[in-house]
């Protein structure tokens, strides 16, 4: 379930990054435009552009990617110093420091001011990408056993510290936050920056900073999800295995999978392009699927208290490593719930959250797909790889 459910995600969650790199580039142009109003139908167009961008870069530049990844890394780490500085440098006003640091204010829908803090909390950790992006590569690195924890720690540490840096001085330059939900910007960083520095030209080189990186991981993302689907239709779990597991080896990518996963995305724009609610429910199930994956290694890993599991480069005394065991179950069900929920009360057709219908959907289908395909056909040992010239 773990591998099915992480396939789920794999599969819906890149066109969340489409769509952002769209949403802000549409901002860049409406930052010097005041009367330009970005529609829906652009950023389609926007997305279906970078879509086929990915595919080109993959085919033709996956052997400089990591490169890339360096660059994107650096440029990321080095402008959230640049933009913390240039946020308080040319920011006309500060708040005071008790809005910063006591006050409380909850505009998220949600009237318990407990899920508006964890719903908070959560956009720390993402800030140099989500712990999937770098476990679903896990077996294109060397001495994974050493080298993933280090990455791991070295993406949780960097995102906490740095985001949480990015976000004081952001409430220190912020001074009306319903004028951020109220602009017509695309992106809400676009207004954010705006309103804190007052000066187009620098809130457009600070959007810059926020594109450039995420231009460059854009194409690490996609590969790093493509990796995924392509391991586990490559052990047999998915029909179609010969077909879907063929790698180019020129190019060292699984082509098929690329070609597949592309095709998704090019459905899911026009899902978009008819219902934005249709398409942030669909993205936001890809959260919940890689939450609840997690959650079938780490609840059978307790039960039997790390029985079948074998010991890595780094281990961790057995109650201290428990610990961490049972905080992740508790913290990915917790995410479930939260983004499970409706933004009010009582629930109506107009308010209610679907993320549940397609947890369920996607259960019943990785269920059914076992049972009917995959009992016969998986194999539990790393297959080798069909290929292709």
């Amino acid at each position: 379930m773990t591998g099915a459910f992480h396939c789920l995600g794999g599969l819906f969650s890149p066109p969340a990054f489409l769509v952002v790199l769209s949403q802000l580039i549409l901002t860049c142009a409406a930052i010097f435009h005041e009367n330009y109003h970005p529609t829906r139908w652009q950023v389609f167009l926007l997305y279906e552009f970078w879509n086929v961008m990915a595919i080109i870069v993959l085919l033709y530049g996956s052997r400089i990617l990591p490169l890339l990844s360096t660059i994107a890394f650096v440029f990321l780490a080095g402008g959230l110093f640049l933009t913390i500085g240039l946020l308080v440098g040319f920011s006309p006003t500060k708040a005071p420091a008790e809005i910063v640091w006591f006050d409380f204010q909850n505009l998220t829908g949600f009237e318990s001011p407990i899920i508006c803090t964890m719903l908070g909390l959560l956009g720390p950790i993402y800030g140099f990408g989500p712990p999937h992006f770098l476990l679903n590569m896990a077996e294109d690195v060397k001495n994974p056993s050493r080298n993933m924890p280090i990455g791991l720690a070295a993406q949780q540490i960097g995102s906490t510290i740095l985001l949480l840096a990015f976000y004081i001085a952001a409430y220190y330059t912020v001074v009306d936050y319903n004028a951020l939900f109220e602009s017509s910007f695309p992106s809400v960083v676009g207004a954010v920056y705006l309103q804190a520095t007052q000066n187009k030209a620098v809130t457009l080189v600070l959007m810059i900073i926020v594109l450039a990186p995420a231009f460059f991981a854009c194409f690490s993302y996609f590969l790093a999800n493509i990796r995924l689907l392509y391991g586990f239709a490559r052990d047999g779990a998915m029909p179609y295995r010969d077909w879907l597991s063929k790698v180019d080896v020129r190019r060292n990518i699984p082509i098929n999978m690329l070609y597949a996963s592309s095709f998704v995305n090019f459905l899911l724009g026009f899902v978009y392009l008819a219902s934005r609610a249709g398409f942030s429910i669909i993205l936001g199930s890809s959260g919940i699927f890689y939450a609840a994956g997690y959650l079938f290694f780490f609840i059978p890993s307790i039960a039997n208290k790390r029985k079948y599991i074998g010991n890595g480069t780094f281990k961790l005394p057995f109650a201290v490593g428990m610990a961490f065991s049972i905080f992740t179950v508790v913290y990915e069900a917790w995410t479930m719930v939260i983004y499970c929920l409706p933004p009010g009360y009582p629930v109506t057709a107009s308010n209610a959250n679907m993320t549940p219908v397609f947890l369920a959907a996607g259960t019943i289908l990785s269920l059914a797909g076992w049972r009917f395909y995959g009992r016969q056909h998986y194999r539990a040992e790393l297959a080798g790889a069909v290929s292709q010239h």
